[in-house]
C-alpha cells in the first residue's frame, strides 16, 4: 500500500476514543473519526487531529448495524488504504444483571461485539500485510464489576472474538489484539451508579493510588499500532495500573 497511513477509530468523538484518535494523529496517521450522535464533539476531535498536522474525516454510523457499517465504508471510498482499525465504541446500561431488559443486552452485544466483525469485513479490502486491528475491552470482561452485568459479558465475548480473528487474519499479515483498561477517569465513569464509591475502591486497589487516564489507554493502543509489537497475536493487554493484582 502507498500513501499516508490511515486509522479508523470508532466512538472517537470523546473520552478514550478521542484520546486514541489524537494520539494516532500525533504518531503520523490520518484519522477517520466515527461517531453516532454528537457531530459537534466529533468535529472537535477532528480539529485536534488537524492540529497535529494530519488529515481527518468524520463518519457517522451506528457500528452495531451492519448496513450502517457498510455505508460508512462506502463513504470512505476515497481512501486507498486502512492501516489501523480501532474498535472503541461501546454501549451498556449500568444496573444489576437481573434487572436487564432483553433489548438492553441485545444492544450491548451488537455494538460491543458484533460491530467488530462487521467493521473487519468492511475494512479488509483496504487492509494489507502489516495492518493492525485493536479492540477496547475492560477488566469487567474477566472479573465481576458491580452493575456491569451487561457490559462485562459482552467484553468477555469480544475478547473471544479477538482470538478467533487473530488466527484467521494472521496469515494475511494482519495482527489483531485488544487493550483491557481498568477504571479510567472519563465522563463515562460518571454514568455508573455510586460512581464515586466505585472510583474510590479502584484507587484503593491500585498500587499507584490513582485512576488511569484516557491518554494512558491511548498510549497502549498506539504501541500496538506502531508495528513494534507485531509478534503480539490475539492478546488482551491489560492496562489497569495493577488494580487487578489484588
Amino acid at each position: 500500500m502507498s500513501g499516508d497511513k490511515v486509522a479508523l477509530v470508532t466512538g472517537a468523538s470523546r473520552g478514550i476514543g478521542r484520546s486514541i484518535a489524537v494520539r494516532l494523529a500525533r504518531d503520523g496517521f490520518d484519522v477517520v473519526i466515527n461517531y453516532l450522535r454528537n457531530e459537534d464533539a466529533a468535529k472537535q476531535t477532528l480539529a485536534l487531529v488537524e492540529k497535529e498536522g494530519r488529515r481527518g474525516w468524520v463518519a457517522c454510523a451506528n457500528v452495531g448495524e451492519p448496513d450502517e457499517v457498510a455505508a460508512m465504508m462506502r463513504s470512505l471510498g476515497h481512501l486507498s488504504r486502512l492501516d489501523v482499525l480501532v474498535h472503541n465504541a461501546a454501549i451498556g446500561t449500568f444496573k444489576p444483571l437481573l434487572d436487564i431488559r432483553p433489548n438492553q443486552i441485545e444492544l450491548a452485544f451488537k455494538v460491543n461485539v458484533c460491530a467488530l466483525l462487521w467493521l473487519v469485513k468492511g475494512a479488509l479490502p483496504l487492509m494489507g500485510p502489516g495492518s493492525k486491528i485493536v479492540a477496547l475491552s475492560s477488566v469487567g470482561g474477566s472479573r465481576v464489576v458491580p452493575n456491569y452485568g451487561v457490559v462485562g459479558p459482552s467484553k468477555a465475548a469480544l475478547e473471544s472474538l479477538i482470538r478467533y480473528l487473530a488466527v484467521d487474519l494472521r496469515p494475511r499479515g494482519i495482527t489483531v489484539n485488544a487493550v483491557s483498561g481498568g477504571l479510567v477517569d472519563t465522563d463515562a465513569l460518571r454514568a455508573f451508579p455510586d460512581w464515586e464509591k466505585l472510583a474510590a475502591d479502584a484507587v484503593a486497589a491500585t498500587p499507584g493510588g490513582r485512576l488511569g487516564g484516557a491518554d494512558e489507554i491511548a498510549s497502549v493502543v498506539a504501541s500496538l499500532a506502531s508495528g513494534q509489537l507485531d509478534w503480539m497475536c490475539g492478546q488482551i493487554l491489560r492496562a489497569d495500573g495493577g488494580a487487578t493484582l489484588r
